[in-house]
């Protein structure tokens, strides 16, 4: 599928935000059936939940997004099939979770090693530590209007 495959702008503008990589060979292969794995991925870095993968396993590179994505759930288990292809229910029903979770945000820098190291946050509505609140904010709410 090229430049002319009506979904060629909605790729290429997720893979500018990072939400799409591809595969190797550089291709998205829109055509072509999403396995859970890539779809939790997908979901998972949308909301920015990317940034709470520290270690992945080069043998198993869908465990860590599997087993994040039974603990915000978008799936009911870490140790289902990754490469099995999601229906389109088991699709919407990933998404519509995904859009409704708290997105997981740049907050700020730490200098207190005197480098720069970026800290992070669940804006869920709490409060940080520096009594700053951290307004809910979804993909529903940034798009869609309020919770």
């Amino acid at each position: 599928a090229g430049a002319d495959h009506w979904a060629f702008d909605y790729i290429m503008y997720c893979n500018a935000l990072g939400y799409l990589e591809g595969y190797e060979d550089g291709t998205f292969r829109p055509n072509e059936n999403v396995s859970l794995a890539e779809a939790a991925k997908i979901c998972l870095t949308a909301v920015g939940y990317n940034e709470l993968i520290t270690e992945e396993n080069t043998d198993e590179w869908y465990a860590p997004w599997l087993e994040l994505a039974y603990e915000y759930g978008l799936t009911d288990s870490a140790l289902a099939d990754p490469n099995r292809n999601l229906t389109r229910a088991e699709a919407a029903n990933m998404i519509s979770t995904t859009i409704n979770l708290p997105i997981y945000a740049l907050t700020g820098y730490d200098f207190s090693t005197g480098t720069a190291v970026q800290t992070f946050a669940f804006l869920d509505g709490s409060i940080d530590e520096n009594g700053n609140e951290l307004t809910f904010t979804s993909l529903y709410t940034t798009h869609f209007g309020e919770k």
